[in-house]
């Protein structure tokens, strides 16, 4: 099986912009896959050490298990250039797996005031475990 993969917009771009945990795909194929991600920004964000945003990136089994978290993007002490794909600020293996039936979730969180990002794309890419 060759890799697959979609791409998930989020343009809230105000600071407190928070994104609850949403699904944005369900495993429909008979078999898990792994999951990796990239984010990529219209603009230029700088990283700041009170206000922050973090993109979290959850799997679970389709079995009413609570997710887990596969990846983190956070702008806590970590900037963004534009237009430049960033691997995830941490990541797990274990948890990028998904099962067959199971779902991948996208949350957005802001600590204190938050900050104003740009557009971003969430880049996933799937390949058969």
């Amino acid at each position: 099986m060759h890799d697959f993969g979609f791409v998930h917009s989020i343009t809230n771009t105000a600071a407190n912009g928070a994104v609850a945990l949403t699904k944005v795909w369900s495993n429909m194929l008979p078999f898990p896959v792994v999951v990796t991600c990239r984010l990529n920004c219209d603009a230029a964000v700088a990283g700041h050490a009170a206000n922050y945003a973090s993109h979290i990136i959850s799997v679970d089994d389709g079995a009413n298990t609570a997710p887990v978290v596969a990846a983190t993007f956070t702008t806590l002490n970590t900037n963004y250039a534009a237009d430049i794909d960033a691997s995830p600020t941490t990541s797990s293996t274990t948890n990028s797996v998904i099962a067959a039936g199971g779902n991948l979730f996208v949350e957005v969180t802001q600590t204190s005031s938050g900050v104003a990002l740009p557009v971003r794309l969430l880049k996933f890419k799937f390949r058969r475990k």
